[in-house]
């Protein structure tokens, strides 16, 4: 398992390899996700697959035999003193009480500070309340926990869900939520491999999904007009045309 800022993962039922020489550890294991902390709630994951390399030295399609009858190859590996990550397909999840996550992604930790960084190109992320949502599908998310709480922003299609009697189209969307006292406006995030940059405006306390170029139909007809910038404070929307 691997873990940071009150965040623990870990894989179970795994299938492993496991090389120990004098320059340091290298390990990977391929199983069930277990993942806990940090407001994530049921959990639930295709595969996962942990990585670990304090060797220097990159191991990447390495392979291990042992006595012809177990093998074992090493996939993504790269030369670190203090690599520590894992690639999860087909999350789902909670995150808090007002956010839910589901694609596949990529997870890493920084023992030294003590932060772990999420990063997802395809991902979902939505805001719910009831039977209604809103937020994104087809994202590209950037997650990041470290002792100062948890910075959230992911950017892609528009995802709704306001009942029959209404619509909603947009031309851009947001889900963005910064629980920590520091703007993270622009800064850039890697994991397993994956890399995003939070875009600006990202600032302290922020809890928003916002939607750009929106048009909202009701059963009445119109309710906003096209081209309106929509943001809703977790549920809670406000609108400028």
């Amino acid at each position: 398992s691997m873990a940071a800022s009150g965040v623990t993962l870990g894989v179970t039922d795994a299938s492993f390899g496991l090389l120990i020489g004098s320059s340091g550890i290298v390990f990977q294991g391929d199983g069930s996700l277990t993942l806990t902390g940090g407001g994530f709630g049921g959990v639930h994951a295709d595969t996962v697959s942990l990585r670990y390399n304090n060797t220097g030295t990159a191991y990447s399609g390495h392979s291990l035999a042992f006595a012809s009858d177990y093998s074992y190859t090493f996939s993504n590996m790269p030369a670190s003193t203090s690599f520590q990550a894992a690639s999860v397909s087909g999350l789902r999840a909670s995150v808090g009480d007002a956010i839910s996550i589901n694609g596949d992604f990529g997870f890493e930790v920084d023992d030294t500070a003590n932060t772990m960084t999420v990063v997802s190109h395809n991902a979902t992320a939505k805001a719910v309340a009831g039977d209604f949502g809103v937020g994104v599908e087809n994202a590209d998310l950037g997650l990041f926990f470290s002792s100062a709480g948890r910075v959230l922003e992911a950017r892609g299609g528009l995802y709704v869900n306001l009942g029959d009697q209404v619509s909603l189209s947009a031309d851009t969307v947001a889900v963005r939520w910064n629980t920590t006292s520091v703007d993270f406006s622009n800064e850039a995030l890697t994991a397993a491999g994956l890399g995003y940059t939070y875009g600006p405006g990202l600032v302290a306390g922020l809890q928003e999904v916002a939607i750009g170029g929106a048009s909202l139909n009701g059963g009445s007809g119109s309710v906003l007009p096209s081209g309106t910038a929509v943001r809703a404070t977790f549920m809670t929307i406000a609108s400028s045309a």
